[in-house]
């Protein structure tokens, strides 16, 4: 698949939740349809100015030339896994200002529940693929 089919998803490269969560994206991911990149990487810094998104507590996806970020795009990325992880984006129905303050709860409150790490999440050496700098 190239790369231009893939969605990128930009990261806290520094929450132990965000770590965690791109484990779990990259062992769900059979079809390989997701790219990794830290909200502190080259590639965020060459679009970010393109986007109305500076915030750095909030997931951003790149997905079929559209950005979303929090709520919106957790629920995006859940509909490019397999069955039954895409049966999550059905929560999209929830308005998203509901949506995104329990998202904003939790990204307030990330470093304090899950912890925090000193270096960014690349994966490991077969996974390393799937990073963006």
């Amino acid at each position: 698949m190239e790369d231009r089919n893939r969605n990128i998803v930009f990261y806290d490269s520094d929450c132990l939740l965000c770590s965690k969560t791109i484990t779990f994206l990259l062992s769900k991911d059979i079809k390989h349809q997701l790219l990794f990149s830290a909200l502190t990487g080259e590639t965020y810094s060459k679009i970010k100015n393109t986007i109305d998104l500076t915030q750095k507590n909030t997931v951003v996806l790149f997905k079929d030339n559209s950005f979303y970020s929090k709520s919106t795009a957790i629920l995006q990325i859940m509909k490019v896994l397999p069955y039954p992880w895409k049966l999550l984006y059905g929560f999209i129905i929830i308005p998203k200002i509901f949506r995104d303050f329990i998202y904003d709860i939790i990204a307030i409150n990330r470093y304090r529940w899950f912890g925090k790490t000193e270096y960014c999440f690349s994966g490991n050496a077969d996974q390393g693929k799937y990073f963006l700098p």
